[in-house]
């Protein structure tokens, strides 16, 4: 998922989970930042400053994000609005919390090599969605978004060569499928090297604790975009995701 995620996904989901991020800025109007390596040390190194300026300038628009000062510095929040734009466009966060049924969604497409830019659109859909690729053409989720999927299939007349199915996995073991398609263990290995780097430095005080909670911020920002916030049924029993996130997101 990463890397098909815009500069404005990227915000919506750091601020979703940080809380706030901080940017270090003069308030005249306007963003006026006064170290560029404090405001766009979270950001993808992929993406220009520019930008990123452009996504935050939009999002102060729709209304997803605002400023907010304390100490007299000033954060970028998400808004009410920015958390129901969250939850639209990432429905996984909010399945994550819900006890699994056991039932996968599965998309199957047979689209034509012709036809490339329209099969690339679908697999980013998909994608930005939170499914995993099972095969080449054959892609899977294990909440119920079907609707989510057939409007947008829909949408752009994909009925004769898009399927989606609703099924529970016969033969197999759900944590081992898991693994196959999301590789789970990698993902929870740079949880626990978060947790780790947090355990040697938390006492750490003053600019050097600063610094530390800047940095582990920023690498949360950049997992959690990696992650699809899986069902715990699929999780592995050392799994510290759910952990490492708490610790993260509590440090100001």
């Amino acid at each position: 998922m990463a890397k098909l995620l815009s500069v404005k996904d990227r915000v919506l989901l750091s601020l979703a989970f940080l809380g706030d991020v901080f940017d270090e800025a003069r308030l005249l109007g306007g963003l006026v930042p006064l170290n560029y390596e404090q405001l766009y040390g979270w950001v993808p190194p992929q993406y220009k400053r520019g930008n990123f300026y452009q996504a935050v300038s939009v999002l102060f628009k729709t209304g997803d994000i605002g400023r907010s000062a304390e100490n007299g510095k000033a954060y970028l929040v998400l808004t009410n609005q920015g958390r129901k734009t969250v939850v639209r466009k990432f429905p996984m966060l909010q399945f994550a919390r819900i006890k699994w049924d056991e039932i996968f969604t599965q998309v199957v497409f047979d689209i034509k090599e012709i036809d490339q830019k329209v099969r690339d659109v679908l697999r980013r859909k998909l994608l930005s969605l939170g499914f995993g690729r099972l095969q080449k053409s054959v892609y899977i989720i294990p909440h119920n978004i079907a609707q989510d999927v057939a409007e947008f299939i829909e949408a752009h007349h994909l009925e004769n060569t898009v399927k989606v199915f609703r099924s529970k996995l016969v033969l197999g073991n759900p944590q081992e499928l898991a693994e196959r398609v999301w590789k789970i263990s990698r993902l929870n290995k740079k949880y626990l090297r978060l947790l780790e780097d947090w355990e040697r430095g938390k006492g750490l005080t003053g600019r050097e604790r600063e610094k530390l909670v800047r940095k582990l911020k920023s690498r949360l920002s950049e997992i959690v975009t990696t992650d699809p916030f899986l069902p715990k049924e699929l999780l592995p029993s050392d799994w510290v995701g759910g952990k490492a996130r708490k610790i993260v997101e509590s440090l100001r």
